[in-house]
């Protein structure tokens, strides 16, 4: 029943006449790059946090602060 709906409403549908800039498609373009980037920079710091939970430490960070610990005057 509701594909027989959707069918009439289909074959009933006049055209649409409407202007489309073009910076319409550089907006749109930004939009979806802006929300990829923020997508994989969400998932980078959710990946880290959860490396972290199950006890994966970085290597070169942990060297680095164990460096900087011994560098340090005063201690």
């Amino acid at each position: 029943m509701a594909w027989a709906v959707v069918l009439i409403l289909l074959a009933s549908s006049q055209p649409l006449y409407a202007y489309v800039d073009p910076s319409t498609g550089s907006i749109l373009l930004q939009i979806l790059l802006g929300g990829l980037a923020g997508i994989l920079l969400l998932g980078k710091v959710y990946w880290r946090r959860l490396k972290h939970r199950f006890g994966f430490r970085e290597r070169a960070s942990a060297s680095l602060d164990s460096q900087e610990e011994r560098e340090l005057p005063g201690k």
